[in-house]
């Protein structure tokens, strides 16, 4: 894979923290691709020797397995849009990295694989959309994905792009666009996220062993819509296409029109909301928890089955006439951050650090093997 320095210093640093991690970087090899390059880093920050004679194998890297091009057209956007394999490359043992071309720009996922990975066999997947400045390396600590990834489920994690001002963002669905930054598309048109998620999984599931009969999303705060909408796309197409679907401390505008029939739904909120999200859902109009999870219970014909409460956490579980389960959480200690996630601190635009009662992460793996209590 051609390399630039100039292109890759943003990449080295996402690997390279000092001197002394650089000289054991089997990763940066794999991600850059570029032995010579990175000896040429090596001598830019002192080390004489660049990098240790040493072979990929020894240095616990991979070698990068990159497809380049937009050939093939795999499915279309409904906007006149092809979606693309970009590139796909070996970050380390059990990480990769996905590039796709679809709605209107690339985007890239980190995608974490099982130990052992087989692409000839299925696997429990789980697709995980940050929020608002946020992105995909830090998302996937919030949500312990590693702990996910090591019990044997494929984690894809898209990342938003910047926007005008800088921002990551997901962009798309009209007033869910918090910035007046909204970006263009390199075909002139705006962004579409939705398309852009749907076009991952459109490559994603060529590329990986992905079981079709369980793919699970979840979703924090702004890419909460995102995966609703996601999710109902698919729906759509084929009911249940999304096994299980959970939600954090985010808003869904168009719960109306959304059926999810098939789709089990855990969804948490805080009845503490910060002064931030009040404001935000204010001036763009958006629902409130209650108001769109009533419209989805009603959507998809729930009836309440029990209700839990404590001190801390009100959980009423619900029975559909789907088939499905849908639960809800309304914690009475939490904030606008990842359920779960380190630090008990709250943050209020991007959710860092968590008062929460419940780890969400947890009840999604406990889930996955059948255990559906928190």
């Amino acid at each position: 894979m051609a390399s630039d320095f100039s292109l890759s210093m943003d990449r080295i640093d996402q690997f390279i923290p000092d001197k002394t991690t650089f000289k054991l970087a089997g990763e940066a090899v794999a991600a850059l691709g570029d032995v010579g390059l990175v000896r040429q880093i090596g001598k830019s920050l002192g080390l004489t020797d660049g990098l240790p004679s040493l072979s990929l194998e020894e240095l616990g890297g991979d070698k990068v397995n990159v497809r380049e091009g937009r050939s093939d057209k795999l499915v279309g956007d409904g906007a006149g849009r092809e979606v693309n394999l970009v590139s796909r490359q070996s970050i380390s043992k059990n990480q990769e990295e996905l590039t796709v071309h679809a709605g209107g720009r690339e985007i890239k996922s980190l995608v974490l694989l099982p130990d052992n990975y087989d692409p000839s066999k299925k696997y429990t997947t789980i697709v995980a959309l940050h929020g608002f400045t946020a992105n995909a390396k830090g998302f996937a600590e919030s949500i312990d994905a590693e702990r996910m990834r090591s019990q044997g489920a494929i984690v894809i994690l898209p990342e938003a792009s910047r926007n005008k001002i800088g921002l990551r963002e997901w962009q798309g669905i009209g007033g869910q666009n918090i910035t007046p930054g909204i970006a263009t598309g390199d075909d002139g048109k705006k962004i579409n996220d939705t398309q852009a998620i749907l076009g991952t999984l459109a490559i994603a599931k060529k590329q990986y062993g992905i079981d079709p009969k369980d793919l699970n999303m979840l979703a924090f705060s702004q890419g909460v819509a995102f995966a609703f909408d996601v999710a109902d796309r698919l729906d759509k197409q084929e009911p249940g296409a999304v096994k299980r679907l959970f939600a954090a401390t985010g808003t869904v505008p168009n719960a109306e029109n959304l059926s999810l029939k098939g789709t089990e739904i855990v969804h948490y909120e805080p009845k503490r909301r910060n002064y931030v999200q009040k404001a935000w859902n204010f001036i763009q109009d958006n629902p409130s928890a209650d108001e769109f999870m009533s419209q989805i219970e009603k959507n998809k014909g729930c009836r309440t089955l029990n209700k839990e409460n404590s001190d801390k956490l009100s959980t009423t579980n619900f029975t559909c006439t789907d088939g499905t389960t849908l639960t809800t959480h309304v914690d009475r200690r939490g904030g606008h951050a990842f359920p779960g996630q380190p630090e008990a601190r709250d943050f209020a635009i991007v959710g860092r650090g968590s008062r929460a009662s419940v780890k969400l992460s947890v009840a999604l793996l406990e889930d996955l093997v059948g255990n559906r209590k928190i």
